[in-house]
C-alpha cells in the first residue's frame, strides 16, 4: 500500500488542545472539499476552499516502512513518548487500519485531524481525534468519537457559523474539548475578537491561536 504524502516534518502542535507539545505531522495529499489549486478554488466544496492556506497538493508515494523511516528521521527513537498528527488535506481519505496499526507497533502514538465528512473506521483506533468540521458539510459523517472539536471563525464567506450550528456540536460530542479559531488571511484581527467575544459568551468553548505560526515554526 503507498501512501501519498506532501511532507513529513517535526514541529511543536500549535492547534488545539495539544498545542506546544512536539509531534511529527504527516500531511498526507487531497482533499475532498478542494483540489489544492489556486485557480480552482471557487469550485471548492466546502467554503474552507476560500480561505485554505495548507499545500497538499500532490504527494509522494510511500510505503509503510518508507514512511515509518521518514518519521524516524524527525524524531529518533529514544525521545519519546512519540506523537505523530495524521493531517492534510484530508487524511482520512488514505489512513486505514494498516497504517495505525503498523505506526503504533512502531511506537508511534497517533493524533488524526480531519474535516469529519468521510467514514474512516481506521480512526476509532487513533489515540486522538480532532473533528475540524466546515461549515455546509456533511461532517457528522465522521463515526468516530471526537477528542476534540476545532471550529474556525467565520469558517466561510456567507457570515460563517451560526451558534446554533455550533451549539449542535457540542451536543454531538459531549466529552470533546470545543475550540473556536480566528481564520487566517486577511480579517484576521476581526475575526479573532469574534472569537474572542464567542468564547466570553460561551464558556463551555475555548480559543485556539496558531502557535507554531507565533513562534516562527512550520
Amino acid at each position: 500500500m503507498n501512501y501519498f504524502v506532501r511532507e513529513v516534518f517535526v514541529t511543536l502542535q500549535g492547534e488545539g488542545a495539544r498545542a506546544g507539545s512536539k509531534a511529527v505531522f504527516v500531511r498526507f495529499a487531497g482533499c475532498n472539499l478542494w483540489d489544492g489549486l489556486e485557480a480552482h478554488r471557487s469550485r471548492g466544496t466546502g467554503p474552507c476552499a476560500t480561505w485554505c492556506d495548507t499545500d497538499f497538493f500532490r504527494g509522494e508515494p510511500h510505503d509503510l516502512a518508507r514512511l515509518l523511516g521518514a518519521m524516524d528521521a524527525a524524531w529518533p527513537r529514544g525521545d519519546g513518548p512519540r506523537w505523530c498528527v495524521l493531517t492534510g488535506g484530508e487524511p482520512t481519505l488514505q489512513v486505514d487500519a494498516a497504517l495505525v496499526a503498523g505506526l503504533h507497533g512502531a511506537g508511534w502514538l497517533v493524533a488524526v485531524e480531519t474535516n469529519g465528512t468521510v467514514d474512516a473506521p481506521a480512526v476509532r483506533a487513533c489515540d486522538w481525534v480532532c473533528l475540524s468540521p466546515k461549515r455546509g458539510t456533511a461532517h457528522a459523517t465522521l463515526k468516530a468519537p471526537a477528542h476534540e472539536v476545532k471550529v474556525v471563525l467565520p469558517g466561510g464567506e456567507a457570515g460563517g457559523w451560526t451558534d446554533h450550528e455550533l451549539a449542535a456540536l457540542s451536543v454531538d460530542h459531549p466529552r470533546a474539548a470545543l475550540f473556536v479559531q480566528p481564520q487566517d488571511g486577511p480579517g484576521r484581527e476581526a475575526n479573532l475578537a469574534h472569537c474572542v467575544a464567542f468564547v466570553m459568551d460561551h464558556p463551555a468553548w475555548r480559543l485556539s491561536v496558531q502557535v507554531h505560526k507565533i513562534v516562527g515554526l512550520p
